[in-house]
């Protein structure tokens, strides 16, 4: 017998990933010391930190000039470091690549770095 699914609900929150810090003794000690008075939790207070921080940088560092600067940085590190030695350009933007995906950067953004990397 199959079974009818009675509620169609679906969530509406929004996908969250894990953002592990170290952060000093002292300022744990305070943090745990004032959310235990506020009421709130440590993750209330650091996600309010993020947030601000997140709408800040929204306005001046767009998607376009990160892009444009991290393809910038490893042209630079090319020139410095490999393009005097035996390591072909196409051959290091492939280790670069590797190196992209490596840090959890969306498809999309390597995409948008590699169309921008040329000697």
């Amino acid at each position: 017998m199959a079974v009818k699914r009675v509620l169609k609900i679906r969530s509406k929150r929004i996908p969250h990933a894990l953002l592990g810090i170290s952060i000093p003794k002292y300022m744990h000690e305070y943090m745990t010391l004032y959310v235990c008075a506020k009421g709130i939790t440590k993750s209330r207070v650091v996600r309010q930190f993020v947030d601000d921080w997140y709408k800040t940088q929204r306005i001046t560092e767009t998607d376009d000039k990160l892009v444009a600067e991290i393809a910038t940085r490893m042209i630079d590190n090319y020139r410095s470091e490999f393009e005097d030695k035996d390591y072909p350009f196409e051959q290091y933007k492939k280790d670069m690549e590797a190196d992209l995906q490596a840090s959890s950067l969306k498809r999309v953004y390597i995409d948008m770095i590699l169309a921008q990397v040329a000697l």
